[in-house]
């Protein structure tokens, strides 16, 4: 996995602050962000991938919360591809091997 910081430095979060907040929910009970995901068709694409990579940006950059663990909530979706899905699988192994920040995907409820 040489270089998969650069999936987290080439799409910074810079601009799309106001909408990641309407999105992101800090839970104080659990300790953690809920995210929920949306996809038209219930289809998972590459701009989901962005979208994810950017809430991850934008958790990191706010201060005190930067390992705590993100939800991404989303219901009965399919991967567009293999592409897609290797891509999230990039993304967990960065979180969780090298960030040491836990993540997960759970159905909407």
């Amino acid at each position: 996995m040489n270089n998969i910081h650069m999936l987290f430095e080439k799409n910074r979060c810079d601009g799309y602050e106001n909408s990641i907040k309407k999105k992101l929910k800090f839970d104080n009970s659990l300790k953690m962000f809920i995210y929920i995901l949306s996809a038209k068709n219930g289809i998972f694409c590459g701009d989901h991938v962005i979208e994810i990579i950017r809430v991850i940006n934008y958790t990191n950059k706010v201060n005190g919360l930067k390992n705590v663990p993100i939800v991404f909530r989303c219901r009965d979706l399919e991967f567009y591809d293999k592409l897609v899905y290797v891509m999230v699988e990039c993304i967990a192994y960065y979180l969780l091997i090298e960030k040491k920040q836990n993540c997960y995907v759970s159905p909407h409820s």
